[in-house]
C-alpha cells in the first residue's frame, strides 16, 4: 500500500525514534574533523598512476545554466535523464526533468570539436507541491529507473546537522513524470552537515542508498548505507568498504552487483582530509593530484546481498584542471565505452565523457 505524505510533525517524530535507537551505537564523529592542510602533502609519497581527460559534450539552455544545479544522471531505458536539483529552477516555466537519446550521446561522442550545445528533450514534472510537505525538503539529489518506475532520493535539513534523505515514487509516462508518493526517511549516519544519502542503486531484489561519508573515523555507526525491498520498505544498514572522500552518485549495477561511482573531494572540505587513502595505496595517484587538494574519481564497489565492498578493478583517476575543482554529482555508464558525468554549478554546468576500456 503506497504511502500517504506524512506531516512534518510524524516525520520529525519518526527521525527522533531512529536518532534515540542509535544512541546506543559507538559514536565516533567529535568535534574536532578539521586536518591540517599539511596532510595533502604525503600525496607526494604514494607512486604515480594513469589518470584521464575528460571530454566535454556541449550543453544547450536550460542546462547550460547553472541554475539547473543538475544532480544525478540515470538511463530509463535509451533516455538519459537529468535532473536539476530543483525541477522548477527556471522562473515563471513548469518544472521540468531533461532527457537526451543515447544515440545523440554517442553521436556527440565520437565528434570532434563540437561546439553546437546539445538540446535535450524537456519532460514535464508534476508533484513539486507534494515534494515541498516533505519538512526540510532541498531538492532531488539521486534518481534510479525501473521500467516506468522512478525513485528519487530528496535532501532535505530535518535534523539540522544531521542531514536525511527521503525516498519519493515516481511514474514515467514518456512525456511526463508523476511525483505519487512519499516513502522512507533514512538518517544520516554522521553528524557532517550538508552530507546526505546522494547516490542510489538497483540493485537485484530493491535499492541500495549509499551515504555521502564512508569514511570510518566519522561515522556514528558502522554501517553507512541503506537497503530497501522498495522506496516504501523499511531499511536495513548495510556495512561499505571504508572508503575517503564523498560519493555523490553511481551508475546502474550490473548482474554481478558492480557498479561504479563518483569519488570527490572539494578543495576546501577539510571535515574529510585524511592521511590515508587506501586507494591511492593499492593503485597509485595521478600525476595532477599530487599537487591540489581535491580529488576527482571514479570507483568501481560491488553489492553482495550483504555487503558493499571495493573491487580489485583500479579506480579511474580524472586528470584536474585549475584549482578549484569539479563538482560531478552525476553519473551514468555509456555501454562499454565509459561515462558519463554532470556538474552542478560549480565550476560551471558540464556534461563530460571519461572513457574507459574495461580489461
Amino acid at each position: 500500500m503506497k504511502k500517504d505524505s506524512p506531516s512534518p510533525m510524524a516525520q520529525i517524530f519518526r527521525l527522533t525514534q531512529i536518532a534515540a535507537a542509535s544512541a546506543a551505537c559507538s559514536v565516533m564523529v567529535a568535534c574536532t574533523y578539521a586536518e591540517p592542510e599539511s596532510l595533502v602533502d604525503n600525496r607526494h609519497t604514494y607512486p604515480t598512476a594513469p589518470e584521464t581527460a575528460v571530454k566535454y559534450l556541449p550543453l544547450a539552455e536550460p542546462l547550460i545554466d547553472g541554475d539547473s544545479e543538475m544532480s544525478a544522471l540515470t538511463w530509463c531505458g535509451d533516455e538519459l535523464m537529468v535532473f536539476p536539483q530543483y525541477p522548477d529552477f527556471k522562473s515563471g516555466q513548469p518544472a521540468a526533468i531533461f532527457s537526451f537519446t543515447k544515440s545523440v550521446i554517442i553521436d556527440a561522442v565520437k565528434a570532434e570539436n563540437s561546439t553546437e550545445g546539445l538540446v535535450p528533450k524537456s519532460i514535464a514534472f508534476e508533484g513539486i507541491d507534494l515534494l515541498e510537505t516533505i519538512y526540510g525538503y532541498e531538492g532531488i539529489e539521486a534518481a534510479v529507473c525501473s521500467g516506468d518506475d522512478i525513485t528519487l532520493a530528496i535532501e532535505t535539513n530535518q535534523l539540522g546537522s544531521q542531514e536525511a534523505t527521503v525516498l519519493v515514487g515516481a511514474k514515467y509516462s514518456g512525456d511526463k513524470i508523476v511525483v505519487h508518493s512519499i516513502g522512507e526517511t533514512l538518517l544520516s549516519p554522521t553528524k557532517l552537515s550538508n552530507k546526505g544519502n546522494e547516490s542510489l542503486v538497483q540493485v537485484n531484489g530493491g535499492l541500495l542508498s549509499l551515504h555521502e561519508v564512508n569514511d570510518t573515523r566519522l561515522l556514528n555507526y558502522n554501517e553507512s548505507a541503506y537497503f530497501l525491498n522498495s522506496f516504501e520498505d523499511t531499511e536495513s544498514l548495510t556495512p561499505v568498504a571504508d572508503i575517503p572522500y564523498r560519493i555523490t552518485d553511481a551508475t546502474m549495477a550490473d548482474e554481478s552487483g558492480r557498479f561504479w561511482v563518483i569519488n570527490y573531494q572539494y578543495q576546501r572540505d577539510t571535515k574529510l582530509v585524511t592521511d590515508k587513502d587506501p586507494i591511492w595505496e593499492k593503485y597509485g595517484i595521478g600525476e595532477s593530484h599530487k599537487s591540489r587538494k581535491q580529488v576527482e574519481r571514479l570507483v568501481e564497489l560491488e553489492f553482495d546481498g550483504n555487503n558493499v565492498s571495493l573491487t580489485d578493478t583500479p579506480p579511474i583517476q580524472i586528470e584536474l584542471e585549475g584549482t578549484r575543482g569539479r563538482n560531478w554529482e552525476g553519473i551514468a555508464r555509456l555501454d562499454d565505452v565509459g561515462f558519463l558525468l554532470v556538474t552542478d554549478k560549480f565550476p560551471r554546468s558540464l556534461l563530460g565523457f571519461v572513457p574507459y576500456d574495461a580489461p
